[in-house]
């Protein structure tokens, strides 16, 4: 008489062990992030997303320039978008907004945002910069950062979105 491997007498003998369903929970969770993964790549990025990281990258340069160089930097806003310039040479880099995008601007001590157009950042000699807010706005997005004087990059950073 030929016999299975597992003993029929005993009560519960046909479930699962203990390592079996250790393999099928170990299975699932590795499918599970998988999938989160592949759906996060696949969510777009915000609009505005693309124009702060940019910001952020000039900012940081104007900090690091001005210290090396001894010299005055600047960013400088306009309707289209914005640009690190200096007094000697004029216009270094330029990042062109999205259309639709808008920027706003809060100056240290200030109580209201205000368009950013015809503004200039400041970023002094000695690397310091002045303290600043802005504001990115888009239709399906809005980015707000708030910069450290004393390195150039956000110290705060809030992203809704609509």
């Amino acid at each position: 008489m030929m016999t299975s491997g597992r003993n029929k007498s005993r009560p519960g003998a046909a479930a699962f062990t203990l390592l079996e369903m250790i393999a099928v929970m170990a299975v699932m969770v590795l499918m599970l992030g998988v999938a989160a993964f592949a759906m996060r790549q696949a969510a777009p990025d915000p609009t505005v997303k693309k124009p702060g990281d940019e910001l952020v990258r000039l900012s940081k340069l104007a900090v690091r320039a001005s210290a090396i160089q001894g010299r005055g930097f600047a960013i400088s806003f306009d309707r289209g978008g914005f640009s690190l310039v200096t007094a000697e040479s004029g216009q270094r880099d330029r990042v062109t907004l999205p259309k639709g995008m808008k920027v706003f601007i809060k100056r240290w001590g200030a109580r209201d945002w205000e368009p950013a157009d015809g503004h200039r950042w400041w970023f002094g000699s000695q690397g310091l910069c002045e303290p600043l807010s802005v504001r990115l706005a888009a239709e399906d997005s809005a980015l707000m950062m708030k910069f450290n004087p004393l390195t150039g990059t956000p110290s705060e950073e809030e992203m809704e979105m609509f």
